[in-house]
């Protein structure tokens, strides 16, 4: 079995549908903008430490790079001073050596490096890179002989624009500006800096215990944000090269840390979304119980009315139609109390009435059970009225007569008044000769019982005439019970009149509200509010949607020279040229001055083709007759979805800009949205 709501259940629950499904959708699509915003402040934060780690690299790099070209200088001039190799051994800890163009070594420094002298170094990656690229190269990390990892700093040796041989300075990254800068730089929590040379080995990071560990598969691309699983967890990626060298500056930051943020968001919105709901879900209830208040106390009234009691005064306070209700309450209670009223002074009429006749009166119900009896009955039969009521007819009478009462009572589409000689028995045993009348007491007719007069045929001619007008008085009784109860449907029927005129008064307020006066199309707020779910919609099913902007030419000129009521006769006549020439699932709006919109459930092709024929219906509709110009023309702007745009601002913005090209192009034209066409085109249909 189904369970009824009441009306103020059913509206809390719908309330909080609504409210659910709407703070779910812009919940998620808030969620997912702040995914991707965080993970792009992420990636614009990476690189731009990873800039600052190329910076200081590169500073560090051009200190060496002086050192070593004052070197080749002193070389030149065949005087090395003591000075500047104590001076390259604070940087070059590891050798200081001087190559041929050759790649033979022909220089060594300390003593315990002469030992290379005349070694052939030309496979050496920075012999080879400086000899390339004639500039100072940074290389990667080599085995020196005392089995550490150093790194190599060289410059080109030219004379005469030609290679002569380089210059290269061997040293650890253990200690020194480079170093201090990577270790001591992180970010958020799990935020890293990493360097690599060429063969993605870790010259510097942040955990100096990955040093010398060769670090996971880079991305593909240089200088690109990418996603990456590493240790069992998603890191996010940016790297770049260092100029001038096989190193590679690498930033990483889990994933998750940077989500972790989006989600705390997330959960104080839906806390914030919680409390909202329960507000206004109270707010709703408090105000349905104050109107809901009312109608219970006048329900309970009109129980009350109901039983018979009329003392409750029905008027109470609240919104106006409730006022009206407990008026027209009050109005029926009134009249109900008038109609008792009378109708019991009638009733008492008729019974003292009955009492004073000289015949002897019962009323049967349809069962045959006696309901009432006279005074005069009682005294004929000499029984009680507490014995002769709800007892059977047939006890009044002897055994032989007792097969006439069937047919004195039983009434069919005849209703005639059926009379009859009997006898009734008294309760001394006593046999009475009488005759017996009876008629048929009908409501609306509906047949409510029988009404016996019991004549002594001694005195019948005298009772007859009084016994008539007792019949008559009955009858009329009878036609105006009916009559006030005609009257009584009367006041229901205006009271449920009343209901209806309400109910549609509201439909007329709903209408009005979504449409536009002059034209009788749906107006903006309508449209901003349809459009949307109108393309929610269609990417839900994956289903096209174009919009045709459609703005008059030349607008402000007609009102200027013909005035503004010809103007708004243009507008209608345009509207009405819109409506005809959509399908009934398309949508109509005026946007605004001179401007409509429409939403067709088309592909872009079939769009235009609609707006064109919708541009000439206008240029062939001639206004012979009319007020301000005999002719007029428009311009209209086309875009779709899923070609033109992916959500409902964009869409509108570009169709806005095809206007404008229609405007621009000469007017009287029909312009479809393309890229490359529209990109500088304005918008001011958004503001």
């Amino acid at each position: 079995m189904l369970k009824r709501y009441s009306f103020s259940s059913g509206l809390i629950i719908l309330t909080t549908l609504v409210f659910v499904f709407t703070v779910s959708i812009f919940g998620y699509l808030g969620y997912h903008s702040s995914i991707q915003h965080s993970i792009a402040q992420a990636f614009d934060t990476m690189q731009t430490i990873v800039r600052l780690t190329q910076q200081n690299i590169s500073q560090a790099m051009e200190e060496r790079t002086s050192d070593l070209l004052l070197l080749a200088k002193m070389l030149k001039e065949n005087k090395v001073e003591p000075y500047l190799i104590n001076h390259l051994f604070q940087s070059f800890d590891d050798a200081i050596l001087v190559l041929n163009r050759d790649g033979i070594v022909i220089k060594a420094w300390p003593e315990s490096r002469e030992a290379l002298i005349g070694e052939n170094l030309s496979h050496r990656e920075y012999f080879q890179k400086t000899r390339e690229s004639l500039k100072p190269y940074l290389g990667g990390h080599i085995k020196s002989i005392l089995d550490t990892n150093i790194v190599s700093c060289s410059i080109p040796v030219i004379e005469n624009g030609e290679f002569q041989g380089a210059i290269a300075g061997g040293m650890t990254l253990e200690q020194g500006k480079i170093r201090q800068f990577v270790s001591s730089t992180q970010f958020l929590k799990t935020g890293r800096i990493t360097i690599l040379d060429q063969n993605n080995n870790i010259l510097l990071s942040t955990n100096s215990e990955n040093i010398g560990k060769t670090f996971p598969t880079l991305p593909l691309e240089n200088q690109s944000p990418a996603t990456q699983r590493l240790q069992g967890k998603d890191y996010l990626i940016w790297m770049e090269d260092i100029p001038h060298s096989s190193w590679k500056a690498v930033a990483s930051i889990q994933k998750e840390e940077i989500l972790s943020y989006s989600q705390r968001t997330l959960k104080i919105g839906i806390i914030l979304g919680i409390l909202i709901l329960a507000i206004t879900i109270l707010f709703l209830y408090l105000l349905l119980r104050k109107l809901s208040q009312p109608l219970s106390l006048l329900s309970s009234i009109a129980q009350e009315y109901a039983r018979g009691d009329y003392s409750l005064s029905p008027l109470v306070g609240g919104p106006q139609e409730i006022k009206q209700l407990s008026s027209v309450l009050d109005y029926m209670r009134q009249a109900i109390e008038e109609r008792e009223m009378l109708l019991l002074k009638e009733q008492t009429y008729l019974k003292t009435l009955l009492q004073q006749m000289n015949q002897g009166v019962l009323v049967l119900s349809p069962e045959g059970k006696l309901k009432f009896i006279n005074s005069r009955l009682i005294e004929l039969t000499e029984y009680s009225e507490e014995d002769l009521i709800g007892k059977d007819i047939g006890e009044l009478f002897p055994s032989g007569e007792k097969e006439k009462i069937p047919y004195l009572c039983k009434w069919d589409s005849s209703r005639d008044k059926k009379t009859e000689r009997s006898y009734l028995l008294s309760s001394e045993g006593k046999i009475i000769p009488v005759l017996l009348s009876t008629s048929p007491l009908t409501i609306k007719e509906e047949i409510m019982g029988t009404l016996m007069v019991i004549t002594n045929l001694q005195k019948i001619e005298e009772k007859e005439e009084e016994l008539e007008q007792a019949l008559e008085e009955i009858k009329l009784l009878n036609q105006e019970l009916e009559e006030r109860t005609q009257e009584l449907e009367i006041v229901l029927a205006k009271l449920d009149l009343k209901l209806m005129e309400t109910d549609q008064e509201k439909e007329t307020a709903q209408r009005m509200a979504i449409t536009d006066s002059l034209t009788q199309l749906f107006n903006r707020g309508f449209f901003e509010k349809k459009f949307s779910q109108e393309f929610e919609a269609a990417q839900s099913d994956n289903h096209p949607l174009s919009l045709v902007i459609v703005d008059i030419d030349l607008f402000k000129k007609i009102n200027d020279n013909y005035g503004h009521l010809a103007g708004d006769k243009i507008l209608q006549d345009l509207g009405k040229i819109l409506t005809s020439s959509v399908r009934e699932e398309d949508l109509v709006f005026r946007f605004g001055g001179e401007e409509f919109i429409i939403i067709l459930h088309e592909e872009k092709e079939e769009a235009q083709k609609v707006a064109e024929r919708i541009r000439q219906k206008v240029e062939d509709f001639s206004r012979k007759g009319n007020e301000g110009p005999e002719k007029f023309t428009i311009s209209l702007g086309v875009a779709s979805y899923p070609e033109d745009a992916q959500n409902a601002r964009e869409l509108l913005i570009k169709a806005d800009q095809a206007l404008y090209q229609a405007k621009k192009q000469g007017r009287n034209r029909v312009v479809s949205y393309q890229d490359d066409f529209f990109s500088s085109s304005p918008s001011h249909i958004i503001d």
